[in-house]
């Protein structure tokens, strides 16, 4: 059965850490977790913890995230029920298949992830997974 740590080390690897884009619409992220999507988390409280106590975001900031044990459980916690779980990714059997759906509903939605493999699947066209779109994944 695909194993979302496997998963997870790979999509973190492209999400890279701490940024502050004005020009990115997610605004202020951490390991592709948004603020905007996500502001009741709490890494934004050890976050601006960090901040403060670095004297703003610098190479000390950077490397006490990157060290906070918290924070990384927090992460991998919104990634395992947001994305991971809605496809019960545990029960496909096909590793690589359950991180590129992983990683399609990172990126694009669990809603765009879940029409795509509709469509890939020849099966009606769902924006929630459904019992229907995951006995297909398990089949895989």
């Amino acid at each position: 059965m695909a194993n979302f740590n496997k998963a997870l080390t790979k999509v973190l690897k492209k999400e890279g850490g701490y940024v502050n884009d004005s020009v990115d619409k997610g605004g202020e992220t951490y390991k592709g977790i948004c603020r905007k999507y996500y502001p009741n988390s709490n890494i934004w409280e050890l976050i601006e913890k960090y901040k403060n106590e670095c004297g703003g975001v610098n190479a000390a900031f950077k490397k006490k995230l990157d060290a906070d044990k918290m924070i990384a459980k927090e992460v991998a916690n919104i990634y395992k029920i947001n994305y991971w779980n809605p496809f019960k990714l545990d029960t496909v059997p096909n590793q690589k298949v359950a991180e590129q759906i992983f990683d399609d509903a990172v990126n694009r939605g669990v809603k765009n992830a879940s029409k795509l493999c509709c469509i890939l699947l020849n099966i009606p066209v769902v924006t929630v997974p459904n019992k229907k779109l995951i006995t297909a994944l398990q089949m895989l």
